[in-house]
């Protein structure tokens, strides 16, 4: 009978990789169980369904294994590190620390594996240790990225921002090409107060990544914090051309305008987010406020109407209905002064109430039609009369 041909682990380990950094885990740890299961001295599993979901069978028949390592040290400390990061998936992290110490201990030369454990002490508050891991996975490949942000964040997190600032830079030299190291130095002059510095980080971030939306997200972030609302509208721009399906630039670019002033674009930049995502009642009522600041007051209206459908018990809806009683009021002494001083509007105010208002550009609510229709147009009745309230 013809003997089984062995796979080439080499190459399915190789495809774990590749799969790992692709986001894919239920793939990956199906390939390094493979490797495992085919390494010398780790054959005693027994056959997996690998599907997704079977984490938790993998980590219980892990526990059956031999801790004898296969000769091939290198094919089964990429499995452990493969089968720690499952551990991690399910929220195990002691059991993906016990993978990782013992990856370390066969394998002392890993960075990789330092690194993850360094990431795992962190999880669980083993601050110190999370220290030592990382740093001695720098010691061992000065290039890792993945060791340089993890170090770097957590003594963001210790509170030791020049420490993790000088870590930054380091990283930065090594690895020039990551835009995180920039959103980390910025992040770490601003924990030290020092805007003006993390502004130029971010700039130089931007100048050379200008096509990655975090950056200027970030950037524009801290130009609305600082009211720098020129910088805030150029950034806006650039974050809608990059991704005109974002709801977030349009936000900023509605606030840069009404700030400079340019009323009209701010309601432009309002309708075009609502255009988006048209169930949010926050862009309707702030859309609404600024149509009737402009004196659109039947647009005004009819976006209150509308925050009242979507959201009809929300605090947006309780706003709207306050603003919708305050329009009906100054639209009514509009009216009644209106039809006092003009004859002509008068006679078409008492013919076709509804008709006449929606061509003056007014738009009133059913309550104040009421009133309205009651009222008696000879003479200008006290406000008790035509004052609308609210159940």
């Amino acid at each position: 009978m013809a003997r089984e041909r062995s796979p080439d682990l080499r190459r399915l380990a190789a495809d774990g990789r590749r799969l790992m950094r692709e986001g894919k885990m239920d793939k990956a740890r199906e390939v390094f169980l493979q490797v495992l299961e085919h390494l010398p001295g780790e054959r005693t599993r027994a056959r997996l369904g690998y599907r997704c979901g079977e984490s938790q069978i993998v980590i219980r028949r892990l526990k059956e294994y031999p801790d004898s390592l296969s000769p091939n040290e290198d094919l089964s400390v990429e499995a452990r590190l493969a089968l720690a990061n499952c551990c991690l998936k399910c929220g195990l992290v002691e059991e993906s620390i016990k993978h990782l110490e013992r990856a370390v201990e066969v394998c002392p030369d890993r960075a990789e594996a330092y690194c993850e454990l360094g990431l795992a002490y962190q999880k669980v508050g083993r601050k110190g240790l999370a220290t030592s891991a990382l740093r001695r996975a720098l010691r061992l490949n000065p290039r890792l990225p993945r060791a340089h942000q993890g170090l770097a964040q957590h003594l963001v997190k210790l509170e030791r921002p020049q420490e993790a600032q000088k870590a930054f830079r380091k990283a930065l030299r090594f690895n020039p090409q990551r835009h995180e190291y920039y959103l980390g130095l910025a992040g770490c002059y601003l924990q030290q107060g020092q805007v003006s510095e993390a502004v130029k980080w971010l700039q130089k971030a931007v100048r050379k990544f200008p096509d990655t939306t975090v950056v200027r997200e970030a950037l524009a972030d801290l130009y609305q914090r600082m009211g720098d609302y020129c910088g805030l509208l150029e950034e806006a721009k650039e974050l809608i051309r990059l991704n005109p399906r974002n709801p977030y630039p349009y936000e900023l670019l509605s606030m840069a305008c009404f700030q400079g002033g340019d009323l009209e674009g701010a309601i432009d930049s309002l309708s075009r987010l609502i255009y988006l995502d048209p169930m949010d009642p926050l862009p309707r009522l702030k859309l609404a406020l600024l149509l009737q600041q402009k004196g659109e007051l039947s647009r005004a209206m009819e976006e209150y109407q509308r925050i009242i459908h979507i959201s009809p018990q929300g605090d947006h809806a309780e706003a709207a209905m306050q603003a919708m009683e305050s329009l009906d009021d100054f639209q009514m002494e509009q009216i009644i002064q209106r039809a006092a001083e003009d004859d002509r509007f008068r006679a078409c105010l008492e013919r076709d109430p509804e008709t006449t208002l929606l061509s003056r550009g007014y738009r009133l609510t059913e309550f104040a039609m009421e009133v309205l229709r009651r009222l008696d147009f000879g003479s200008k009745p006290p406000p008790e009369q035509w004052e609308i309230t609210y159940h």
